[in-house]
This record gives C-alpha cells, sequence and structure tokens, in this order.
C-alpha cells in the first residue's frame, strides 16, 4: 500500500493499480487526474479500476459529475457503480432471462445450447451482462454462500433481496458459454457469429464441478449398494446427480450417463480412489482410442503423430507448423486410403483427389478434437460371404430358405445408415431384414437400426422421445444392424451386430424363431412389457404401459405427443374409442417395440393383413414395425408428405404451426 498526500497523486502511474482510496476533497482537473491513475488496464487480472471515497461523500458525487461533464463533452456513461443490491437485482433480471430463453427452446438444466444462432447470440449477451454484474457484486461483497442481502430503503427501512441462482447453476452456464466458441460442444470448426468475451471463457470450473457432482454420485451410489431404498429415493437422487451433468460438456455429459447406466446394470466395479470425472475422462479416453485406431485402420497412418495432434489441441492458424502435419500425411498407407475412399465416394471417387482426401480428413479429424467426419462406413472392403449357402440339410438350427438366383455382387459396401425411403423398401422386400425387426430388437433411431439395450438406445426423461447413447455412436459394430449392398445400393447381405454374432444373411433369407433365439434376437423389454400386461383388457393394459416403472408417459405427454386429448385418452382406458387412427397413436406415441404393439392390437379386436386391402394395411405394419421408435411429429410429417397423415392423430405443436 501507498500513502500519497498530494504531488504523487496526480503524477504517478502504473498499471498494477487497482483501488485508489481518498480521503480528500477534490475538482476539476486535480479529481481527473487523480481518477485516472487506476484507468491502466491489465489483462484478465485489472478489467477495470475501483474509486472509493470517504470524505464529504454527498460533496464528491457533485464534484465528479461536474468534472467529468466538463472534461468529457458532457457524454458521461457508466460512472458510477450501482451498489451491490441494486447488482444483484440486475444478476436476477440477467438469470430470469437466460432461463426463459433456455425454457423457450425446451432445453431443461441448462444441459445443452439452443440450436438457432439467434438464440445462442442473445444467450452470449445476457451472460456477459450477468458476468459483469456479478464481478462488480463481488467487489462489493458478494458471495455464493450467502443468498440473502439486506437493502436499506430511503425511508431507512430494511428489505432483503434473494439470489434467484447457485453456483453450481452458475458454472452450468459457463460451461455452456464456452460452448459458443466450438458450435454447441461437438466440434466444430465454425467461429460463432457474435463476439465472444475470453475472460469468461478462461474460467477455470474442473475443481468446483468435481466435487459438487462427487457428493451427487456418493449419494446415489450409497443408495444403489444398499438395495433397500425406494425407488422414489433413487429417482430423486439420480434427478440431482443428472442435474449436476449440465456442468459438463456436451461430450462429457454423453459418456456420464454410460458410466451411469453401468453403474445401474452392475457392469462395473466402483474403485473408491476413482472420482466421477476419473470414470468420465476414461471412457472418453476409450472412445478416443477406438476413434484413433479406425483412422489408423483405414488409412495406414502413424499412430503416435496423429495421438500426438490431439494432445496439442492444435488450431487452423498452428496445424501446420514444424511439419508436423505433412509427417503426418507422410505416413498414409496410400493402398489402403484409396480402398477406404474408393469405398466412401463410389462413383464419385476420382484417383487424382486421394491426397486432397486424406488432407481433408485427417485436417478435420485433429482440427475437431477427434471426431470422425467419415463415422458411417464401417470398413472399406468386404468379401462376399457364402455362408447362407453353405448350411447343410442336417443343421436344422441354421436352416435358412435361400433364393438359388441371388447373384453375388462384384463389389459390395458396408453401411450403418439407412433412410426412411430405402429402409421401407428393403424391409418389403427383404426376409430377412422383416424377420429381425419383427423380433422388437431393433429401434430405428437417427437413421441407425439399433439394438434396443439401454446401453445404446436411451429414453429422454422429460419428452419421452429415444436417442442413441454416446457408448451406441463410438461403438458402431457392435450395436448396429450392417447392411452390404452394391454400387448401386441394392440390398444382398444383413449383418448382425458384433454383441449379438459374426453372422450375415442374404437379404432374401426366411429367418425362423428358433434361428432368431439362437442369436439372442428377443427383446428382454418388450418381454417384461408383455408379462406386465398378460390377461389385461386393453384399457388397464395402455395403462400400464404408461406407468413410471415401465413407459414412463404421463396423460399430458401423450397429449402433447400425438394429440389424442384427455377425454379420449379416458376413453380409451375404458376400453372406448378403440379406432385404428387412436390405437396406433397411442402405440407410437409411447414408443412400445412391435411384439407390445402387436399384442395391443389384439386386444383392440384390429388385425392388419398386408396381403389385404386397404393399402393403409402396410403402413401400418411398417410404421409400428420399423418406425416405433422414432419421434412421432417425425412420422406424422412423413406421412403427410405422402398425403396419408389421417392415419395417426395430429401432433398438437404441428396444428399451432399452421
Amino acid at each position: 500500500m501507498l500513502i500519497v498526500v498530494n504531488q504523487m497523486l496526480t503524477g504517478y502511474d502504473s498499471k498494477w493499480i487497482n483501488t485508489l482510496y481518498l480521503d480528500k476533497v477534490m475538482e476539476y482537473e486535480n479529481l481527473i487526474q487523480a481518477f485516472s491513475r487506476t484507468n491502466r488496464l491489465f489483462g484478465d487480472e485489472k478489467r477495470f479500476g475501483i474509486i472509493k471515497y470517504y470524505r464529504y461523500p454527498h460533496t464528491m458525487e457533485r464534484n465528479i459529475k461536474e468534472a467529468v461533464k466538463a472534461y468529457s463533452g458532457d457524454i458521461p456513461t457508466g460512472l458510477f457503480v450501482d451498489k451491490l443490491p441494486s447488482n444483484i437485482n440486475s444478476m436476477n433480471y440477467f438469470y430470469k432471462e437466460i432461463e426463459e430463453l433456455f425454457a423457450s427452446a425446451g432445453i431443461v438444466n441448462f444441459e445443452k445450447l439452443p440450436d438457432e444462432k439467434s438464440e445462442r447470440a442473445k444467450f452470449a449477451k445476457l451472460f456477459k451482462h450477468f458476468n459483469l454484474r456479478m464481478e462488480a457484486a463481488s467487489v462489493q461483497g458478494f458471495s455464493w454462500s450467502k443468498t440473502v442481502y439486506p437493502v436499506i430503503e430511503a425511508d431507512g427501512s430494511e428489505t432483503y433481496i434473494t439470489l434467484l441462482i447457485d453456483e453450481p447453476t452458475y458454472l452450468t452456464l459457463v460451461q455452456r458459454y464456452k460452448e459458443l466458441s466450438s458450435g454447441g460442444g461437438g466440434g466444430s470448426l465454425v467461429d460463432p457469429p457474435f463476439e465472444i468475451d475470453t475472460h469468461i471463457v478462461e474460467i477455470n470450473t474442473d475443481a468446483i464441478d468435481a466435487a459438487y457432482m462427487n457428493s451427487r454420485f456418493d449419494k446415489f451410489l450409497k443408495l444403489i449398494q444398499q438395495g433397500e431404498s425406494d425407488q422414489e429415493s433413487i429417482d430423486k437422487t439420480l434427478k440431482e446427480l443428472h442435474k449436476s451433468f449440465a456442468m459438463l460438456s456436451q461430450d462429457e455429459q454423453k459418456y456420464a450417463n454410460v458410466f451411469i447406466r453401468d453403474v445401474r446394470a452392475g457392469n462395473i466395479v466402483i474403485d473408491p480412489d476413482k472420482t466421477f470425472r476419473d470414470y468420465i475422462s476414461s471412457y472418453m479416453k476409450k472412445a478416443e482410442d477406438a476413434r484413433i485406431a479406425r483412422i489408423v485402420r483405414r488409412l495406414g497412418c502413424s499412430e503416435d503423430r496423429l495421438r500426438d495432434f490431439l494432445d496439442r489441441k492444435v488450431t487452423e492458424d498452428n496445424y501446420k507448423e514444424f511439419g508436423r502435419f505433412d509427417e503426418l500425411l507422410n505416413s498414409v498407407d496410400l493402398l489402403k486410403a484409396e480402398r477406404f475412399f474408393h469405398a466412401n465416394e463410389q462413383q464419385n471417387y476420382k484417383q487424382y483427389r486421394l491426397k486432397m482426401y486424406i488432407n481433408n480428413y485427417l485436417k478435420e479429424f485433429v482440427l475437431s478434437g477427434g471426431m470422425d467426419p467419415y463415422s458411417n462406413i464401417l470398413r472399406e472392403e468386404h468379401s462376399s460371404p457364402k455362408q447362407a449357402e453353405n448350411f447343410s440339410a442336417e443343421d436344422t438350427t441354421d436352416t435358412v430358405v435361400v433364393e438359388k438366383n441371388d447373384s453375388e455382387p462384384a463389389e459390395v459396401y458396408i453401411k450403418t445408415t439407412v433412410d426412411k425411403k430405402k429402409l421401407y423398401q428393403w424391409h418389403s422386400s427383404s426376409k430377412a431384414l422383416a424377420c429381425m425387426m419383427e423380433t422388437g430388437c431393433f429401434a430405428y433411431v437417427e437413421q441407425k437400426v439399433c439394438l434396443d439395450d439401454p446401453k445404446y438406445v436411451e429414453r429422454q426423461e422429460e419428452t419421452g422421445k429415444m436417442r442413441l447413447t454416446a457408448y451406441a455412436k463410438e461403438h458402431e459394430e457392435e450395436c448396429f444392424l450392417q447392411f452390404i449392398e452394391d454400387d448401386k445400393g441394392n440390398l444382398h447381405y444383413v449383418k448382425l451386430p458384433a454383441s449379438v454374432a459374426d453372422k450375415e444373411f442374404r437379404y432374401s433369407d426366411y429367418i425362423d424363431e428358433d434361428i432368431l433365439i439362437k442369436y439372442g434376437l428377443v427383446n428382454e423389454m418388450a418381454k417384461m412389457m408383455l408379462e406386465a400386461i398378460h390377461e389385461m383388457e386393453f384399457g388397464p393394459a395402455l395403462k400400464e404401459l404408461m406407468s413410471k416403472h415401465i413407459c414412463n408417459y404421463s396423460v399430458n405427454l401423450l397429449r402433447s405427443t400425438t394429440g389424442l386429448d384427455n377425454n379420449t385418452i379416458s376413453k380409451m382406458w375404458g376400453g372406448q374409442s378403440l379406432t385404428k387412427v387412436n390405437v396406433v397413436s397411442a402405440c407410437l406415441g409411447i414408443h412400445i417395440p412391435f411384439p407390445v404393439s402387436s399384442a395391443m392390437l389384439e386386444l383392440a379386436n384390429i388385425i392388419f393383413r398386408m396381403d389385404k386391402p386397404p393399402e393403409s394395411n402396410m403402413t401400418y405394419i411398417q410404421l409400428l414395425t420399423l418406425r416405433w421408435a422414432s419421434d412421432y411429429d417425425d412420422i406424422y410429417e412423413d406421412l403427410k408428405a405422402e398425403g396419408i397423415n389421417e392415419l395417426i392423430k395430429q401432433p398438437p405443436q404441428l396444428i399451432k404451426k399452421k
């Protein structure tokens, strides 16, 4: 601390000065020069200066206004800092604006950024204002440990103001703000179209995040290990834990959910020396290793050099420094790369573009932090299988019907992504695919046909929608059906996921029930649902399927999803209003697999025959077989595009859009 009486006060200049404590009355140029001692900014350590005066405060306030008016052209702005209660009020105001912004985007617990750029820009602006107010309040005595602050009114009475946001929520918003510069946590290389405050981006929240989540995880783990805790307590604790996930990045949230599912399934032996963040990091590392191994397998490049790039977290500006990227490019096996890109680009492949393909692939992979732009292609070559033709007559458990005229394609490609139109076509013509889908073991989600298992497919708690887990996306061969087609897009073989069996079926094979059971193609969830509704009438069965311990679909959620109103749902629970439209809409709305929806149709005395008119029979069967896990509003929009949207109820949100 330096104490100054007169001369040095107006001549001393240092960027280190942060606060000026003034105990004398000053005017005009002396006041301006003295105050200016604090105006030298010093990066994030000093973003503003502070003046605190003690003698004759009302006189000094008048002198300050007159001095600034005289020397600023009569346009002073932001001269006097708001007092603590005013800053707390402003923090509450901006927080409520942010809360409303995320709520209108349908996002709970601030777990991700809104999709719209305009909404992200508004969040960036609001949170920057919030942070400025919070920094000012911190100087004035604000602390996260204190939620209620006194306010002295003009008449001398005392009132109180309550802070609406807590520290974990603030840290969550900091994490979302950081993701603005990376496109929302998905590794985008595009700069956001709005200004980002680097001071906020550099806030380190890891230590606080870890402590907060560990406390929630420990509480959850104790309830699970006790084995006698009621489901309500477990659900409440799990909800608190999921809320804490919002402080994580989008990628970290995915692996946190995978880890929790493994804990609940008993697949993990908990190490008391590991924190919750340690497990998330471990899961992410395994996923990164899998992505790196896939790149190395495809291109034959140096694994060490590729890892080095990811560890360095290079940017567009520096990834070519010191010739390291050229060394990575030179390590590529051109023959392997050629096979891979030829399979991927197919008719569009040009040999002279090979080096450009390699350069773009590796560049995007390292700049995005390991996001694979070609995650759809599983491998670059495939030898035509002959297993189906080699079954002996004695091998009754593997007997399949094979059309002898099936020809082997010269070149085939393996893919896991299939659009809706092609899936419908294949289902109509491929006996193998139809047999597999009718088991209810597979859910068509995000253009993948995935094993319906909580490890791979999850229901969103708030909306009931079904989504692929992060684990599924990183382990495609393990959980997705693989479609083997020729260069014209014709299906030849369907390959089971690796977690089921290393087995391919010709598209025309009929797979009987014994073979399906042999390979474990029995949906355990569907079995549980069927057992729960055994010997029930339609109404009680629907009510049971919607219950919390099965599909967890409230009446309000079913109404907002499908457009079935409360009166209709009530009647259906009573065994009335069981029309085709109502029953199919309900089955699609609560996402029940085909064996269960088939049983519900039988209870409602509804029969759909593919070989009998009307044509809607075939459409209904394909919806219940192929699209049972799809978003209801997407199904309606697809039917509307074909002019047959009257087959199911119209979702309320689409009515509003009109």
